[in-house]
Formats: structure tokens, sequence, C-alpha cells
């Protein structure tokens, strides 16, 4: 078959000699003691140990002092921590796991919340995404990186246990992945951002984290703990916040903070039960998961990418025998609080932190979600009283030092990035104990209740996806299997294979009935939206059929927000379960379906 002849020319290329290659590096766990291993230099990187990534544990996995003034793990990449076990940030790479594994100690998931375990590209963020104050528009492309199992292009490596993604790419051209198992994540086996010349072959996902023991709030308490530290350095020990409740000084906020999140670590350090505030009952990640995702530049929190772009970045996709199975997860959506801004104090928000104003996709409305600077969202819910006054909670106290010290002087926003407070809150109930109700209703005009479908960091709620790809151009899917994709949420939704605004794709042409067990309350097995150019092919009798799929356009009169999706086993339109316009979800069923 024309595809298997492809594919082995391909691997034979990948191969390596090594009695004949030179610039070969050796790595074994000591490699990986202190931190993040940086490849900044082309060549061969053979994995010569079997690597549970725990640097630093006397640090409780974080960089030490010493080596954030070295340079070495600046605060720009490095300012929560190592964010991944290995960093590949130059071009010419062949990283051979040579049929060993790489994983995160338990202990390192609990400490940096926020990793993968192989990392490409020049940082860890594009320009205005994410919490470092990096800039990477105008970086060049990484090119020709390779990641196999084993030289022979035969045996199997393992990268195991991610508290994120197991292997993450931005802005690469010429990315092969092959004979790889990539299991037990909490967020994507696979994510590459903006990337081009992919290659995908002989790889397994699956079994998505069943071990996540902390709730999304302490991810949130690390994160602007951190914050308020690195602001404790320009401030004395007795700087003082004022509440109804009293003053609380920021040096003891911050020992507060340590006091709760040490006893999470203590508890995984000991390898004792943990029945504190910040307890997951049910341990599977409560995010939106994705087994692979390929997809323009930039972070995947937003809402699917439908519309076709006028240049491609992603593009040239080849994947073969790709499998992904076993991934669940239980999303949490929760309520925040919206100020709403003019687009002068937009502007200013986005030129304070250090981002150019075209960057920030998630400041881009009049009406904005209060945050923290790390991304975390304001609830209402942990810091309300039965009466509606502001309570103290560590976490949100927290939030709201944040943004006290961001109104009192802008250039905070050095730590505070694209901090979101409001003055009204701050001083009207936090500080003279007001009923939150009553000020929401007084200030209606700029102050609002957001029951947007978001998690904890403003990632917009879509869908637990098997193999997503958007935005991209040239792909051809050959004996992809998805099975067991599974979203706990009560409104959750999933889909085994999900392509939107890309052009030229080419499927098996009985792809479909590789993906089962699709399971939530609006699932789908495959999704086909808004694409130019859809085909599946006939191996056996080089047979190319065009697909043809209904556009974002055909569907704009049903006016439901989620989902766009046509294709189910059942051949039924998926909906969404909730109140639409005043009606029953039901109702538009049967109005769809013709039932008075």
């Amino acid at each position: 078959m024309i595809v298997d002849d492809k594919c082995n020319l391909i691997k034979d290329s990948l191969k390596i000699d090594y009695s004949c290659s030179s610039n070969i590096n050796y790595l074994y766990n000591d490699d990986f003691k202190n931190g993040t291993y940086i490849i900044c230099n082309p060549g061969i990187y053979v994995i010569c140990d079997n690597i549970e990534f725990e640097p630093n544990k006397f640090n409780n996995c974080k960089p030490t002092p010493d080596q954030r003034e070295s340079g070495v793990y600046s605060h720009n990449d490095f300012t929560f921590g190592f964010f991944a076990c290995i960093h590949i940030k130059c071009s010419h790479v062949k990283l051979d796991l040579n049929g060993h594994t790489i994983s995160m100690s338990r202990f390192f998931r609990i400490c940096q919340r926020f990793a993968s375990i192989v990392s490409i590209g020049m940082h860890p963020f594009l320009s205005g995404q994410g919490p470092g104050k990096v800039f990477m528009d105008k970086v060049d492309f990484i090119r020709e990186v390779c990641i196999m199992g084993h030289s022979d292009m035969k045996t199997i490596g393992c990268i195991d246990n991610s508290v994120h993604q197991c292997i993450r790419a931005n802005k690469c051209k010429g990315i092969s992945l092959c004979n790889l198992h990539l299991s037990n994540f909490e967020v994507a086996g696979i994510h590459l951002a903006g990337c081009s010349e992919i290659f995908i072959d002989t790889v397994k996902i699956y079994k998505s984290s069943n071990d996540v023991i902390s709730i999304g709030r302490y991810s949130q308490l690390q994160f602007i703990t951190e914050i308020l530290i690195n602001l404790s350095l320009k401030y004395s020990d007795d700087f003082e916040f004022e509440t109804h409740l009293g003053k609380y000084k920021l040096s003891s906020i911050i020992k507060e903070n340590k006091e709760y999140l040490d006893e999470v670590m203590d508890s995984v350090k000991l390898n004792k039960e943990y029945n504190g505030i910040f307890k997951k009952e049910l341990t599977v990640p409560e995010g939106i998961m994705y087994g692979c995702i390929i997809t323009s530049p930039g972070v995947a929190i937003g809402p699917l990418k439908t519309n076709t772009p006028t240049e491609y970045i992603s593009q040239n996709i080849f994947i073969n025998d790709l499998e992904i199975f076993d991934m669940e997860s239980l999303p949490e959506t929760i309520c925040a609080f919206e100020t709403k801004c003019d687009m002068k104090e937009i502007t200013k928000i986005k030129s304070l932190s250090g981002c150019p104003c075209s960057s920030l996709s998630n400041i881009n409305s009049e009406w904005m979600k209060l945050n923290d600077g790390s991304g975390g969202i304001m609830q209402p819910i942990h810091c309300c009283d039965e009466f509606g006054q502001w309570k103290h909670d560590a976490l949100s106290t927290s939030q709201f030092m944040c943004g006290y010290l961001t109104q009192l002087d802008e250039s905070n926003r050095e730590f505070t990035r694209n901090t979101v407070s409001s003055c009204i809150l701050q001083e009207e109930w936090v500080k003279n104990g007001g009923i939150l109700n009553d000020i929401i209703l007084k200030h209606s005009d700029v102050l609002r209740y957001s029951t947007a479908n978001i998690d904890l960091m403003a990632h917009i709620i879509k869908k637990d996806v098997g193999l997503i790809i958007q935005q991209s151009r040239n792909i051809l899917i050959h004996n992809c299997k998805i099975n067991g994709i599974k979203n706990l949420q009560e409104f959750g939704g999933c889909s085994g294979l999900c392509i939107s605004g890309c052009e030229t794709i080419f499927l098996d042409h009985d792809f479909s009935k590789k993906i089962n067990e699709i399971s939530s309350s609006f699932n789908n097995d495959y999704e086909l939206i808004n694409n130019k150019d859809m085909n599946t092919v006939n191996y056996f009798n080089n047979c190319i059929e065009h697909v043809e799929q209904k556009n974002l356009e055909d569907i704009k009169e049903t006016k439901f927000i989620v989902p766009v999706i046509i294709h189910t086993k059942k051949n039924k339109p998926i909906l969404p379960k909730r109140k639409l316009n005043g009606k029953n979800i039901q109702d538009a069923v049967n109005k769809l379906e013709g039932v008075n």
C-alpha cells in the first residue's frame, strides 16, 4: 500500500547509525536531578535510564535562588518552575528514548501544576500568553526535531505521568514522533501549535490520569503565591491590606498560603492521605482533555477554531497508525465576576503587562473577567458568607491583594501581568462589608456575574476530543483508531475526531468505523466543520470520494451556541442540554424532528 511504503521511507530516513554519527549525548538520571534538561545544540540525545523527574526535592521541586540568578532558569520561561523535563530549543535534534520511559514523580506533579514532559520551542508560550513576560512572535521556527522510541524504529519508548501534556511544541517545522506510548496525562498526549511537516507514526495515546490529588484552586493558590512572593520583595513585612474584617499583612497572607500548600505536598511526600480543603474526591482531570491536538499557533484555551485562515501555519500533516483510547475527565465550570472596561483601559492593561495589544486573546471585549494575573478566575462562591458579605479565604484574599497592589502601582504589572480587578468590589465589598447582590445591582452597568462555560483559568470548556485538528492544511490520516473517550460532566460533550477550519484532508473511507465508545451527555463520533476539500480514500480500489459536509453558514438558522456537529452513528444532530431562548432543549429537539 502506498501509505505504508511512504511511512517506511520516512522512518528509514530517521534511523540513527551510531557508528557514523557525531555529537551524541547520553542522558542519565543525574542529568535531570537539578531541573529541566535544556537542549541548546543540534545533535542526538539518547536516554540511558528510566527517568523519573523530581529535581530539587528539598526545594519542593522549584528552581533555587542561585539557579534563577545564574540565568539558566530565568523568571521569564520558568516563572512558575520547571515547565518541562526536557526543553528542546534548537533545530536538528533527535531524541532517542532508547526503549526507556520518561515520567514525572507524584511529588513533582503536586508541586508543579504546569509542566510537559517534552517541550519544543524557543519559549513555552507565545508573546502575551502564559505567565512569563516572553516575546516569541518574531522568533524563528525550530526545525527538524524527531522523538523516537528507539533508533531501530521498532522498539517502543514511553512518556508517562504528565501533569499537563506528554509532548508540547510551539512553532516547529519538521517534527516526527515515532514508536511512542504516551499515557497518564492530565491535559493532552500531544499538543502541536503552529507546526508544519508533521509525521506521527506508530503512536499510542491512552489512559488519562486517574491520580489527580487536588482540585484546581490548589493550582491557583500555587501560582498567585509566587506572584505575591515577588511583590513582597518590593514592600515591607508590615504592608497591610484593609478589609471590613480587619487588616491582612502581605507577609501573613504568604505564610498562610504556604501552610496550605505544604499540607498537600507533605501528604504526598510522606505517602499519607490528604483530607484538607483542596482534596479532590474524584481523581480524574477537571479540565477538557485531548488525546492529540494540532492547531494554529498559540494556546488551545479559546473556542473551537472553525474559520479557515488566510494563511496556514500548521500544514503538511501525515498521521499513520495512531491509537487513542481510555480518556476520562470531569470538567468543572464556574461562576465568575465580570467588569466593564473601556478600550482605553484595556489597551493600558495590555501595554503595562508587557504585551502587544494584538496578542492577548482573552482581553478583546468591553466585559472582562476578574482575574489574578496568573490567569486564575475570582469566584464569588468561595469568598461570600451566608449574608452576602466578603469573607476571608486564602485564595480569594490573595487575589484581591493582587488586584489592590495593581491598583496601587501600575508598575506592579511586571509581576501581576494582565490582572483585571474591580475598585468597586475592593472598596464597597471587601473594605466596607457591603452586600454583594446589592453592589452588583447598584453597579450593573459595569459589574456583573458571569456563568460562561469556562474553567478556573478562563479556558473555554469545549469537549474532550481524541484527535482534534484546527486551521491546518494538507492532512492525511491513515489507520487512526479512537476508543473510549468519556466526559463525566452533566452537560459535557466529547468527540472521537474533530477537524475544523482545515483544507485538503484525506481520511480512510472506513474511518468512522474505527471510532467507538464516545460517551457523554452530548457526544459525536466525529465532527467535520467548515473544511475545504474533504475526501475519503479507499486504498484497495484506489478510489477517492469527496465528502459533503455542512458548514457553519448552513446551520446559522438554528441559533444554537454549541455544538455544530452533524455526524453521529444514529444520524441525529447533537444539541446542548440547556435552556435556550427560554425553551427547554427538548422543545428544540422536537421542533427539529418535526414533533408537535
